[in-house]
């Protein structure tokens, strides 16, 4: 289920019936109800997380889109992992392990919890890192396919500090996941003891050892 969102208690409410009903005439444990939720509060903070956690079988926390043509102008890394220790905007103190914590905190049971990777990259022009002024956004929409990346003639950078990656060196950077940043997913998601991975989507992906949904199994199998 995906509904984009419930924005208001009344509407988490609606939602957490919607689950409710979902479960009782879709009984598990040979059919899944599952749902995917933004990591902002904004939305987070009108459903009843414990409640919705005894009601579906996994959560997809949709950990990506932190930054975009809507971050106030900044451009910022839209999968991190973790928040930079000083966040340029209230945008860049969002980061899938904060997500991870809040829905924890509010009862939801990890093992149910899938990290969302994001099989994309987000661009913005005139700047060469996180945290600058951009002028527009470029790709399709703002965004470019994690197989069109590193784009040609680019750099491609690992933050390590905040679990993303990016490309810059022709007047767009361009952030996104790639097969490190995904090792760091995985493994967080094994120490963190949650569910594990989901990919928005599979169709921007590559193969071999440049694939991040292979990437994420290795890890998380310890291979």
């Amino acid at each position: 289920m995906d509904w984009e969102h419930p924005s208001s208690p009344e509407l988490g409410e609606a939602f957490l019936a919607l689950t409710q009903n979902l479960r009782r005439h879709i009984p598990g444990p040979h059919h899944l109800v599952t749902t995917a939720l933004p990591v902002g509060e904004y939305v987070l903070k009108h459903i009843n997380l414990r409640s919705l956690s005894l009601s579906i079988d996994m959560l997809n926390l949709m950990a990506y889109d932190f930054a975009g043509s809507w971050s106030e102008g900044h451009s910022g890394h839209h999968a991190q992992l973790t928040a930079p220790a000083a966040p340029h905007n209230g945008f860049a103190k969002k980061s899938g392990k904060s997500a991870v914590e809040y829905v924890v905190l509010q009862g939801f049971a990890p093992k149910k919890i899938l990290l969302g990777v994001p099989v994309y990259g987000r661009s913005f022009h005139g700047v060469e890192g996180p945290g600058q002024r951009f002028s527009k956004c470029g790709g399709k929409d703002g965004t470019w396919l994690y197989s069109e990346l590193p784009r040609p003639g680019t750099v491609e950078v690992v933050d390590l500090d905040v679990g993303g990656a990016s490309c810059q060196g022709d007047g767009e950077w361009v952030t996104y996941d790639s097969v490190d940043t995904v090792r760091m997913k995985a493994e967080y998601v094994r120490s963190a003891g949650i569910g594990g991975l989901f990919y928005w989507s599979g169709v921007g992906d590559k193969s071999g050892d440049q694939s991040l949904i292979a990437s994420g199994w290795k890890t998380l199998r310890g291979m």
